[in-house]
């Protein structure tokens, strides 16, 4: 565990007292569910921590979160912070950086990190799905856009598409494109299906989740403390990597968040 996880851990431990606290639900996810199965504790060359809530429960978590996370650390929304564009919270640690090369222009807070991601309700029908996940998407791209945020491509063809979102999102203001996702997000919240979404997700094919994996948690070891998990596990990292248990070859072991800057003892808002 190397410095700025162990910063990271110390917040993830603070979400976890804070949920136990108000009766939260939460869960690791992501890549950190899979360095807590695979390594008992951070993917030694992973570079940030990832938290899931149930929608209801995380809309609970932003408001009691600041009061209760003090002076060391700031929660970061798009309401907290006019310049942010992502659809999910960020807690972050006040008096560091930890600067990611895709938001360097932009003027928030860049302290070390962690990501606390809504999980939504969502139609069962596949072909909705797939529409409102593009939807979702496009809307993602403009607003960070707008905002200046950097997105890059290797591929020709996406960097057309992003020349024609940009043209579109002059004509697009923030707070309408905040509000398109804001009703997307709660359209099926009181609606009974088997299916969630993660509108936030960099993982755009696998943004659907089956909501009794999702719902199903259990304790699990990271780094010598215990944080909630799911308890199909199995079926949540299958999905998502495939075989999980194999480790990349070491050429794809990389800094996928573009840290360009980590400083411990900075002058931060």
């Amino acid at each position: 565990m190397n410095k700025a996880q162990k910063h990271q851990l110390e917040m993830a431990l603070e979400v976890d007292r804070i949920c136990k606290k108000y009766n939260l639900k939460y869960n690791i996810d992501g890549g950190t569910l899979l360095g807590a199965i695979r390594h008992k504790g951070f993917i030694p060359w992973d570079d940030d921590l990832d938290i899931d809530m149930p929608r209801h429960d995380y809309e609970k978590f932003c408001e009691v979160a600041q009061k209760e996370l003090g002076d060391k650390y700031f929660l970061q929304t798009w309401d907290t912070e006019p310049n942010y564009a992502m659809t999910f919270a960020k807690i972050r640690e006040n008096n560091t950086i930890y600067l990611e090369n895709v938001a360097k222009n932009v003027d928030v807070h860049q302290g070390i990190w962690i990501d606390i991601f809504p999980h939504d309700v969502i139609t069962d029908n596949v072909f909705l799905q797939k529409i409102l996940v593009k939807k979702a998407v496009l809307y993602r791209l403009m607003l960070q856009i707008k905002k200046g945020y950097i997105i890059e491509t290797p591929s020709f063809s996406k960097r057309v598409i992003l020349a024609f979102l940009k043209f579109l999102a002059i004509f697009t203001s923030a707070k309408s494109l905040k509000k398109k996702l804001q009703k997307m997000q709660l359209r099926y919240q009181n609606t009974k299906t088997n299916s969630l979404v993660d509108y936030s997700s960099v993982l755009f094919n696998k943004m659907i989740y089956d909501k009794k994996v999702m719902n199903e948690y259990a304790p699990v070891s990271f780094e010598g403390k215990t944080l909630m998990g799911l308890k199909d596990y199995d079926t949540y990292l299958t999905y998502l990597y495939g075989d999980y248990m194999t480790p990349p070859p070491e050429g794809q072991r990389e800094n996928r968040h573009g840290i360009i800057q980590i400083d411990f003892n900075a002058k931060q808002k």
